[in-house]
Protein backbone atom coordinates (compact mmCIF):
# COMPACT_ATOMS: atom_id res chain seq x y z
CA UNK A 1 0.00 0.00 0.00
CA UNK A 2 0.81 3.68 -0.40
CA UNK A 3 -0.92 6.77 0.96
CA UNK A 4 -1.49 10.26 -0.42
CA UNK A 5 -3.23 13.16 1.35
CA UNK A 6 -5.66 14.84 -1.05
CA UNK A 7 -8.11 17.77 -1.16
CA UNK A 8 -10.80 17.65 -3.82
CA UNK A 9 -13.59 20.08 -4.74
CA UNK A 10 -15.69 17.04 -5.73
CA UNK A 11 -16.83 14.04 -3.68
CA UNK A 12 -17.29 10.42 -4.84
CA UNK A 13 -14.63 10.55 -7.53
CA UNK A 14 -11.86 8.04 -8.23
CA UNK A 15 -8.20 8.91 -7.83
CA UNK A 16 -5.79 6.62 -9.63
CA UNK A 17 -2.18 6.13 -8.56
CA UNK A 18 0.29 4.56 -10.97
CA UNK A 19 3.87 3.57 -10.19
CA UNK A 20 6.34 2.54 -12.89
CA UNK A 21 9.99 2.10 -13.76
CA UNK A 22 11.68 5.41 -14.54
CA UNK A 23 13.37 4.09 -17.71
CA UNK A 24 10.85 1.39 -18.73
CA UNK A 25 7.19 2.50 -18.79
CA UNK A 26 6.06 -1.07 -19.57
CA UNK A 27 6.89 -1.95 -15.95
CA UNK A 28 3.96 -0.48 -14.01
CA UNK A 29 1.04 -1.15 -11.68
CA UNK A 30 -2.09 0.98 -11.10
CA UNK A 31 -4.82 1.11 -8.49
CA UNK A 32 -7.55 3.50 -7.34
CA UNK A 33 -9.12 4.95 -4.22
CA UNK A 34 -12.26 7.05 -3.80
CA UNK A 35 -12.62 10.59 -2.47
CA UNK A 36 -15.47 10.41 0.03
CA UNK A 37 -15.93 14.11 0.89
CA UNK A 38 -15.49 17.38 -0.94
CA UNK A 39 -13.36 20.30 0.26
CA UNK A 40 -11.62 18.50 3.12
CA UNK A 41 -8.20 16.97 3.44
CA UNK A 42 -8.27 13.18 3.66
CA UNK A 43 -5.68 10.42 3.41
CA UNK A 44 -6.32 7.91 0.64
CA UNK A 45 -4.83 4.41 0.83
CA UNK A 46 -3.85 2.76 -2.48
CA UNK A 47 -3.51 -1.04 -2.34
CA UNK A 48 -1.51 -2.24 -5.35
CA UNK A 49 -2.39 -5.84 -4.53
CA UNK A 50 -5.76 -4.84 -6.03
CA UNK A 51 -4.65 -3.57 -9.42
CA UNK A 52 -7.20 -1.72 -11.49
CA UNK A 53 -8.99 -4.04 -13.99
CA UNK A 54 -7.22 -4.15 -17.33
CA UNK A 55 -3.82 -3.11 -15.92
CA UNK A 56 -0.80 -5.22 -15.00
CA UNK A 57 -0.63 -6.87 -11.57
CA UNK A 58 2.11 -5.96 -9.12
CA UNK A 59 5.40 -7.79 -9.67
CA UNK A 60 7.62 -7.96 -6.61
CA UNK A 61 10.64 -8.63 -8.80
CA UNK A 62 10.15 -5.36 -10.69
CA UNK A 63 11.59 -1.97 -9.76
CA UNK A 64 9.09 0.90 -9.47
CA UNK A 65 10.82 4.30 -9.31
CA UNK A 66 8.27 7.03 -10.07
CA UNK A 67 4.58 7.71 -9.47
CA UNK A 68 1.73 9.51 -11.26
CA UNK A 69 -1.62 10.61 -9.82
CA UNK A 70 -4.89 11.04 -11.78
CA UNK A 71 -7.81 12.93 -10.21
CA UNK A 72 -11.32 11.95 -11.36
CA UNK A 73 -9.77 9.37 -13.63
CA UNK A 74 -11.84 8.57 -16.70
CA UNK A 75 -13.79 11.84 -16.73
CA UNK A 76 -12.80 14.52 -19.27
CA UNK A 77 -12.48 18.12 -18.11
CA UNK A 78 -15.24 19.18 -20.48
CA UNK A 79 -17.78 17.36 -18.31
CA UNK A 80 -16.87 19.00 -14.99
CA UNK A 81 -15.25 22.24 -16.05
CA UNK A 82 -11.88 23.25 -14.63
CA UNK A 83 -11.32 21.74 -11.18
CA UNK A 84 -8.40 22.36 -8.82
CA UNK A 85 -7.07 19.61 -6.56
CA UNK A 86 -4.35 19.56 -3.89
CA UNK A 87 -2.17 16.65 -2.77
CA UNK A 88 0.64 16.04 -0.30
CA UNK A 89 2.53 13.47 1.82
CA UNK A 90 3.15 10.59 -0.59
CA UNK A 91 4.30 7.63 1.52
CA UNK A 92 4.51 3.87 1.76
CA UNK A 93 2.13 1.99 4.05
CA UNK A 94 -1.47 2.67 5.01
CA UNK A 95 -2.65 5.76 6.90
CA UNK A 96 -1.89 4.13 10.24
CA UNK A 97 -5.31 4.93 11.64
CA UNK A 98 -6.96 2.45 13.95
CA UNK A 99 -10.62 3.52 13.95
CA UNK A 100 -11.62 0.93 16.53
CA UNK A 101 -9.57 2.70 19.22
CA UNK A 102 -10.87 6.22 18.70
CA UNK A 103 -10.16 9.36 20.73
CA UNK A 104 -10.62 9.71 24.48
CA UNK A 105 -11.63 12.82 26.39
CA UNK A 106 -10.19 15.23 27.27
CA UNK A 107 -8.68 15.89 23.85
CA UNK A 108 -5.57 17.96 24.60
CA UNK A 109 -3.68 17.50 21.30
CA UNK A 110 -0.51 16.64 23.23
CA UNK A 111 -0.17 13.02 22.04
CA UNK A 112 1.52 11.90 18.84
CA UNK A 113 -1.62 10.39 17.31
CA UNK A 114 -4.03 11.04 14.46
CA UNK A 115 -6.77 13.32 15.81
CA UNK A 116 -8.89 12.97 12.70
CA UNK A 117 -8.86 16.70 11.93
CA UNK A 118 -10.88 17.48 8.81
CA UNK A 119 -11.70 20.95 7.45
CA UNK A 120 -14.72 21.94 5.40
CA UNK A 121 -16.22 25.05 3.85
CA UNK A 122 -12.91 26.87 3.47
CA UNK A 123 -11.26 26.29 6.85
CA UNK A 124 -7.55 25.43 7.05
CA UNK A 125 -6.35 23.73 10.26
CA UNK A 126 -3.18 22.23 11.68
CA UNK A 127 -1.58 21.33 15.00
CA UNK A 128 0.77 24.13 16.16
CA UNK A 129 2.61 25.34 19.25
CA UNK A 130 0.41 27.52 21.46
CA UNK A 131 1.51 31.12 20.66
CA UNK A 132 1.11 32.02 24.35
CA UNK A 133 2.66 28.85 25.85
CA UNK A 134 5.59 27.14 24.07
CA UNK A 135 4.98 23.96 26.07
CA UNK A 136 1.43 23.47 24.79
CA UNK A 137 0.09 22.12 21.48
CA UNK A 138 -3.20 23.44 20.07
CA UNK A 139 -5.19 23.45 16.84
CA UNK A 140 -4.85 26.50 14.62
CA UNK A 141 -7.90 27.01 12.41
CA UNK A 142 -7.93 29.74 9.78
CA UNK A 143 -11.29 30.76 8.37
CA UNK A 144 -10.08 31.93 4.98
CA UNK A 145 -11.34 34.95 3.10
CA UNK A 146 -13.25 32.64 0.76
CA UNK A 147 -14.75 30.52 3.54
CA UNK A 148 -18.43 29.70 3.72
CA UNK A 149 -20.55 30.95 6.67
CA UNK A 150 -20.60 27.32 7.92
CA UNK A 151 -16.86 26.66 7.53
CA UNK A 152 -15.45 24.54 10.34
CA UNK A 153 -13.20 21.73 11.48
CA UNK A 154 -14.01 18.22 12.70
CA UNK A 155 -12.09 16.30 15.35
CA UNK A 156 -12.54 12.55 15.21
CA UNK A 157 -13.36 12.39 11.50
CA UNK A 158 -13.64 8.68 10.53
CA UNK A 159 -11.95 7.49 13.75
CA UNK A 160 -14.49 9.01 16.17
CA UNK A 161 -14.41 8.89 19.96
CA UNK A 162 -13.54 5.66 21.74
CA UNK A 163 -16.83 5.86 23.62
CA UNK A 164 -20.02 7.80 22.83
CA UNK A 165 -20.20 11.14 24.64
CA UNK A 166 -21.76 10.42 28.07
CA UNK A 167 -24.72 12.77 27.78
CA UNK A 168 -27.60 12.50 30.23
CA UNK A 169 -30.30 14.68 31.83
CA UNK A 170 -27.72 16.13 34.26
CA UNK A 171 -24.78 16.05 31.82
CA UNK A 172 -25.46 18.12 28.71
CA UNK A 173 -22.40 20.38 28.54
CA UNK A 174 -18.98 20.32 26.90
CA UNK A 175 -16.10 22.79 27.10
CA UNK A 176 -13.50 23.96 24.59
CA UNK A 177 -10.67 26.44 25.27
CA UNK A 178 -10.53 28.98 22.45
CA UNK A 179 -8.47 32.00 21.38
CA UNK A 180 -10.15 34.37 18.95
CA UNK A 181 -8.91 37.57 17.25
CA UNK A 182 -12.51 38.85 17.38
CA UNK A 183 -14.80 39.43 20.35
CA UNK A 184 -18.57 39.01 20.48
CA UNK A 185 -18.73 36.23 17.88
CA UNK A 186 -20.62 32.93 18.08
CA UNK A 187 -18.79 29.62 18.14
CA UNK A 188 -20.90 26.61 17.22
CA UNK A 189 -20.13 23.08 18.41
CA UNK A 190 -21.78 20.13 16.70
CA UNK A 191 -21.57 16.51 17.82
CA UNK A 192 -22.77 13.66 15.65
CA UNK A 193 -22.45 9.95 15.00
CA UNK A 194 -19.39 9.02 12.94
CA UNK A 195 -21.24 6.78 10.49
CA UNK A 196 -24.64 8.52 10.55
CA UNK A 197 -24.62 12.33 10.09
CA UNK A 198 -28.39 12.47 10.60
CA UNK A 199 -27.74 11.84 14.30
CA UNK A 200 -26.48 15.18 15.59
CA UNK A 201 -27.03 18.07 17.98
CA UNK A 202 -25.63 21.62 17.78
CA UNK A 203 -25.32 24.55 20.17
CA UNK A 204 -23.42 27.83 20.44
CA UNK A 205 -21.41 29.91 22.90
CA UNK A 206 -20.10 33.48 22.59
CA UNK A 207 -16.50 34.69 22.62
CA UNK A 208 -16.48 37.67 24.99
CA UNK A 209 -12.86 38.86 24.66
CA UNK A 210 -10.46 39.12 21.75
CA UNK A 211 -6.83 38.07 21.89
CA UNK A 212 -7.05 35.98 25.07
CA UNK A 213 -7.69 32.34 25.89
CA UNK A 214 -11.07 31.58 27.41
CA UNK A 215 -13.02 28.42 28.13
CA UNK A 216 -16.41 28.25 26.44
CA UNK A 217 -19.21 26.08 27.79
CA UNK A 218 -21.58 24.51 25.24
CA UNK A 219 -24.93 23.35 26.66
CA UNK A 220 -26.56 20.92 24.24
CA UNK A 221 -29.79 21.09 26.22
CA UNK A 222 -30.11 24.45 24.42
CA UNK A 223 -29.80 23.37 20.81
CA UNK A 224 -29.20 25.97 18.09
CA UNK A 225 -32.30 27.25 16.34
CA UNK A 226 -33.45 24.99 13.54
CA UNK A 227 -31.33 22.00 14.64
CA UNK A 228 -32.31 18.71 16.26
CA UNK A 229 -32.62 18.53 20.08
CA UNK A 230 -30.36 16.27 22.09
CA UNK A 231 -31.44 12.62 22.26
CA UNK A 232 -30.02 10.74 25.23
CA UNK A 233 -30.64 7.44 23.44
CA UNK A 234 -28.39 8.46 20.52
CA UNK A 235 -24.64 7.94 20.24
CA UNK A 236 -22.54 11.02 19.49
CA UNK A 237 -18.99 10.07 18.52
CA UNK A 238 -17.30 13.03 16.82
CA UNK A 239 -17.36 16.83 17.08
CA UNK A 240 -17.04 19.83 14.76
CA UNK A 241 -16.32 23.44 15.68
CA UNK A 242 -17.39 26.51 13.67
CA UNK A 243 -15.85 29.90 14.50
CA UNK A 244 -17.96 33.01 13.79
CA UNK A 245 -20.74 30.75 12.56
CA UNK A 246 -23.03 32.36 10.03
CA UNK A 247 -20.50 34.93 8.81
CA UNK A 248 -18.66 34.30 5.52
CA UNK A 249 -14.92 34.83 5.37
CA UNK A 250 -15.41 37.62 2.84
CA UNK A 251 -17.05 39.78 5.55
CA UNK A 252 -14.12 39.69 7.97
CA UNK A 253 -11.16 38.68 5.84
CA UNK A 254 -9.08 35.66 6.80
CA UNK A 255 -9.07 35.18 10.59
CA UNK A 256 -6.96 32.70 12.58
CA UNK A 257 -8.37 30.99 15.67
CA UNK A 258 -6.85 28.53 18.16
CA UNK A 259 -8.59 25.82 20.18
CA UNK A 260 -7.69 23.15 22.72
CA UNK A 261 -8.91 20.92 25.58
CA UNK A 262 -12.17 19.47 24.29
CA UNK A 263 -13.95 17.84 27.23
CA UNK A 264 -17.24 17.03 28.91
CA UNK A 265 -18.54 19.25 31.71
CA UNK A 266 -18.74 23.01 32.14
CA UNK A 267 -16.36 25.81 33.00
CA UNK A 268 -18.16 27.14 36.05
CA UNK A 269 -15.62 25.75 38.55
CA UNK A 270 -12.32 27.66 38.51
CA UNK A 271 -9.33 25.37 38.28
CA UNK A 272 -6.36 27.70 37.86
CA UNK A 273 -5.72 30.90 39.83
CA UNK A 274 -3.19 33.66 39.31
CA UNK A 275 -1.28 32.22 42.26
CA UNK A 276 -1.21 28.80 40.58
CA UNK A 277 0.33 30.30 37.43
CA UNK A 278 3.07 32.01 39.46
CA UNK A 279 3.72 29.10 41.82
CA UNK A 280 4.01 26.64 38.91
CA UNK A 281 6.28 28.85 36.80
CA UNK A 282 10.02 28.01 36.78
CA UNK A 283 10.71 31.70 36.09
CA UNK A 284 8.91 33.00 39.20
CA UNK A 285 10.38 31.06 42.12
CA UNK A 286 11.46 34.26 43.93
CA UNK A 287 8.08 35.94 43.48
CA UNK A 288 6.25 32.81 44.64
CA UNK A 289 8.36 32.57 47.81
CA UNK A 290 7.86 36.28 48.57
CA UNK A 291 4.10 35.93 48.10
CA UNK A 292 4.10 33.05 50.59
CA UNK A 293 6.28 35.03 53.01
CA UNK A 294 3.91 38.03 52.78
CA UNK A 295 0.91 35.74 53.41
CA UNK A 296 -0.76 36.75 50.13
CA UNK A 297 -1.17 33.26 48.65
CA UNK A 298 -4.76 32.90 49.85
CA UNK A 299 -5.76 36.30 48.45
CA UNK A 300 -4.28 35.46 45.04
CA UNK A 301 -5.94 32.03 45.14
CA UNK A 302 -9.41 33.44 45.79
CA UNK A 303 -11.58 31.89 43.08
CA UNK A 304 -14.19 34.63 43.48
CA UNK A 305 -11.69 37.44 42.90
CA UNK A 306 -10.87 39.23 39.66
CA UNK A 307 -7.20 40.18 39.63
CA UNK A 308 -4.34 41.24 37.41
CA UNK A 309 -0.81 40.44 38.56
CA UNK A 310 2.27 42.02 37.00
CA UNK A 311 4.80 39.29 37.75
CA UNK A 312 8.55 40.05 37.75
CA UNK A 313 10.80 37.15 36.79
CA UNK A 314 13.60 35.70 38.90
CA UNK A 315 16.05 37.58 36.68
CA UNK A 316 14.23 40.84 37.45
CA UNK A 317 14.68 40.26 41.19
CA UNK A 318 18.38 39.58 40.60
CA UNK A 319 18.67 43.21 39.44
CA UNK A 320 17.37 44.54 42.79
CA UNK A 321 20.16 45.22 45.33
CA UNK A 322 20.38 42.70 48.14
CA UNK A 323 19.94 45.39 50.78
CA UNK A 324 16.53 46.36 49.34
CA UNK A 325 15.45 42.70 49.29
CA UNK A 326 16.65 42.38 52.89
CA UNK A 327 14.70 45.50 53.89
CA UNK A 328 11.54 44.01 52.38
CA UNK A 329 11.90 40.53 53.84
CA UNK A 330 12.63 41.96 57.30
CA UNK A 331 9.02 43.21 57.31
CA UNK A 332 7.09 40.49 55.41
CA UNK A 333 3.51 41.46 56.28
CA UNK A 334 4.21 45.19 56.19
CA UNK A 335 6.69 46.61 53.70
CA UNK A 336 7.02 43.43 51.59
CA UNK A 337 3.26 42.96 51.40
CA UNK A 338 2.84 46.59 50.39
CA UNK A 339 5.40 46.31 47.55
CA UNK A 340 3.85 43.06 46.28
CA UNK A 341 0.35 44.55 46.29
CA UNK A 342 1.77 47.35 44.13
CA UNK A 343 2.00 44.60 41.46
CA UNK A 344 -1.70 43.64 41.76
CA UNK A 345 -4.78 45.32 40.25
CA UNK A 346 -8.25 44.51 41.57
CA UNK A 347 -9.74 43.64 38.17
CA UNK A 348 -8.86 41.53 35.16
CA UNK A 349 -6.94 43.78 32.75
CA UNK A 350 -5.98 42.20 29.42
CA UNK A 351 -3.21 43.70 27.30
CA UNK A 352 -5.86 44.94 24.88
CA UNK A 353 -7.36 47.02 27.73
CA UNK A 354 -4.17 49.02 28.26
CA UNK A 355 -3.57 52.46 26.73
CA UNK A 356 -0.50 54.65 26.51
CA UNK A 357 -0.33 57.04 29.47
CA UNK A 358 -3.03 55.16 31.37
CA UNK A 359 -2.80 55.17 35.19
CA UNK A 360 -3.91 51.96 36.89
CA UNK A 361 -4.60 51.92 40.63
CA UNK A 362 -3.17 48.91 42.46
CA UNK A 363 -4.36 47.12 45.59
CA UNK A 364 -1.55 48.98 47.38
CA UNK A 365 -3.54 52.14 46.43
CA UNK A 366 -0.76 53.79 44.42
CA UNK A 367 -0.87 54.05 40.64
CA UNK A 368 1.06 52.31 37.89
CA UNK A 369 1.72 54.14 34.62
CA UNK A 370 1.33 52.35 31.28
CA UNK A 371 3.62 53.21 28.36
CA UNK A 372 3.09 51.79 24.86
CA UNK A 373 5.65 52.35 22.11
CA UNK A 374 4.89 50.36 18.97
CA UNK A 375 4.30 46.80 20.13
CA UNK A 376 6.21 47.24 23.41
CA UNK A 377 4.16 47.70 26.61
CA UNK A 378 5.80 48.89 29.83
CA UNK A 379 4.45 49.25 33.35
CA UNK A 380 6.37 52.11 34.96
CA UNK A 381 9.80 51.25 33.51
CA UNK A 382 9.38 47.45 33.44
CA UNK A 383 8.57 45.83 30.10
CA UNK A 384 5.80 43.27 29.63
CA UNK A 385 7.63 40.30 28.10
CA UNK A 386 4.70 37.85 28.15
CA UNK A 387 1.08 38.97 28.28
CA UNK A 388 -2.32 37.48 29.00
CA UNK A 389 -1.62 34.29 30.96
CA UNK A 390 -5.25 33.53 31.73
CA UNK A 391 -6.43 32.20 35.08
CA UNK A 392 -9.94 31.53 36.29
CA UNK A 393 -9.66 34.48 38.68
CA UNK A 394 -7.73 36.90 36.50
CA UNK A 395 -4.69 37.50 34.32
CA UNK A 396 -0.91 37.40 34.78
CA UNK A 397 1.45 39.61 32.75
CA UNK A 398 5.17 38.80 33.05
CA UNK A 399 7.58 41.73 33.64
CA UNK A 400 11.34 42.07 33.24
CA UNK A 401 11.57 44.43 36.22
CA UNK A 402 10.37 44.84 39.81
CA UNK A 403 7.95 47.68 40.56
CA UNK A 404 8.74 49.84 43.58
CA UNK A 405 5.98 52.19 44.78
CA UNK A 406 6.80 55.89 45.18
CA UNK A 407 6.01 55.75 48.91
CA UNK A 408 8.67 53.08 49.41
CA UNK A 409 11.26 55.11 47.56
CA UNK A 410 10.67 58.20 49.68
CA UNK A 411 10.55 56.68 53.17
CA UNK A 412 13.91 58.17 54.09
CA UNK A 413 15.28 60.76 51.67
CA UNK A 414 18.80 62.18 51.51
CA UNK A 415 17.93 65.10 53.81
CA UNK A 416 17.18 62.60 56.60
CA UNK A 417 20.77 61.32 56.73
CA UNK A 418 23.06 62.12 59.67
CA UNK A 419 25.05 64.23 57.22
CA UNK A 420 22.18 65.63 55.11
CA UNK A 421 22.67 65.56 51.33
CA UNK A 422 20.95 67.39 48.47
CA UNK A 423 20.79 66.96 44.71
CA UNK A 424 20.46 69.79 42.19
CA UNK A 425 19.31 70.56 39.62
CA UNK A 426 16.25 68.33 39.85
CA UNK A 427 14.97 67.86 37.15
CA UNK A 428 18.42 67.34 35.69
CA UNK A 429 19.61 67.27 32.11
CA UNK A 430 23.23 66.25 31.61
CA UNK A 431 24.41 66.18 35.21
CA UNK A 432 23.28 66.44 38.81
CA UNK A 433 25.28 67.81 41.76
CA UNK A 434 25.33 65.93 45.04
CA UNK A 435 26.32 68.04 48.04
CA UNK A 436 26.60 67.26 51.76
CA UNK A 437 26.26 69.73 54.65
CA UNK A 438 29.61 68.66 56.09
CA UNK A 439 32.81 67.13 54.71
CA UNK A 440 32.66 63.36 54.48
CA UNK A 441 34.52 61.20 56.97
CA UNK A 442 33.59 57.95 55.21
CA UNK A 443 33.13 56.45 51.75
CA UNK A 444 29.51 56.54 50.58
CA UNK A 445 28.08 54.23 47.92
CA UNK A 446 25.72 55.94 45.47
CA UNK A 447 23.52 53.93 43.13
CA UNK A 448 20.99 55.00 40.47
CA UNK A 449 17.96 52.82 39.64
CA UNK A 450 15.10 53.06 37.19
CA UNK A 451 11.57 52.55 38.52
CA UNK A 452 11.66 48.85 37.73
CA UNK A 453 14.47 48.44 40.28
CA UNK A 454 17.21 47.93 37.69
CA UNK A 455 20.53 49.41 38.79
CA UNK A 456 21.98 51.71 36.11
CA UNK A 457 24.93 53.33 37.91
CA UNK A 458 27.05 52.65 40.98
CA UNK A 459 29.92 54.75 42.31
CA UNK A 460 31.80 55.49 45.53
CA UNK A 461 31.94 59.06 46.88
CA UNK A 462 34.35 60.59 49.41
CA UNK A 463 34.02 64.30 48.50
CA UNK A 464 31.59 66.83 49.98
CA UNK A 465 30.65 67.98 46.47
CA UNK A 466 30.31 65.48 43.58
CA UNK A 467 28.89 65.81 40.07
CA UNK A 468 27.05 62.77 38.60
CA UNK A 469 26.80 62.39 34.81
CA UNK A 470 23.17 61.91 33.68
CA UNK A 471 23.61 62.56 29.95
CA UNK A 472 23.35 58.84 29.19
CA UNK A 473 19.98 58.45 30.95
CA UNK A 474 16.75 58.71 28.93
CA UNK A 475 14.16 61.21 30.11
CA UNK A 476 12.14 59.86 33.02
CA UNK A 477 12.00 59.23 36.76
CA UNK A 478 14.92 57.60 38.61
CA UNK A 479 15.82 56.73 42.17
CA UNK A 480 19.18 57.53 43.76
CA UNK A 481 20.20 55.31 46.67
CA UNK A 482 22.81 56.50 49.18
CA UNK A 483 24.35 53.91 51.48
CA UNK A 484 26.15 55.36 54.51
CA UNK A 485 27.44 53.94 57.74
CA UNK A 486 24.25 55.04 59.49
CA UNK A 487 21.69 53.75 56.98
CA UNK A 488 20.31 53.64 53.45
CA UNK A 489 18.51 56.66 51.99
CA UNK A 490 16.59 57.27 48.78
CA UNK A 491 15.88 60.31 46.65
CA UNK A 492 13.76 60.59 43.50
CA UNK A 493 15.43 62.30 40.54
CA UNK A 494 13.86 63.45 37.29
CA UNK A 495 15.82 63.62 34.02
CA UNK A 496 14.32 66.01 31.46
CA UNK A 497 15.34 66.45 27.84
Amino acid sequence: TMTVRVWSPLADIPVRLKVENLTDPTVSVETEAMVSEAEVWQTLTFDFANEFPGTAPINFNSVYTKASIFFNFGTPGAETGAQTYFWDDVAMGDDGTEPSEGLTLPITFEDDIDYGLADFGGNESELVTDPTDPGNTVVQSTKTEGAEPWAGTTVGEDIGFAEPLPFGPEATTMTVRVWSPLADIPVRLKVEKVDDPTVSVETEAMVTEAGVWQTLTFDFANEADGTAPINFDSEYTKASIFFNFGTPGADTGAQTYFWDDVDMGDATQPTTTVYDIIANSPDHTVLASLIDMAMLADALSDEEASLTVFAPTDQAFDEVPADIIAELTDDPTGLLQSVLLYHVVGMAVASTDLMDGQEVTTLQEEDLVVSIVGTEVSINDAMVILANLMADNGIVHVLNGVLLPPSFLSVEDFASAANPARIAPNPAQNFVNLSFDMPLDQVIVLRVFDLSGKMLKSTQINQQFTQINTSDLPAGMYVMQMETGSGIYFQKMMVAR
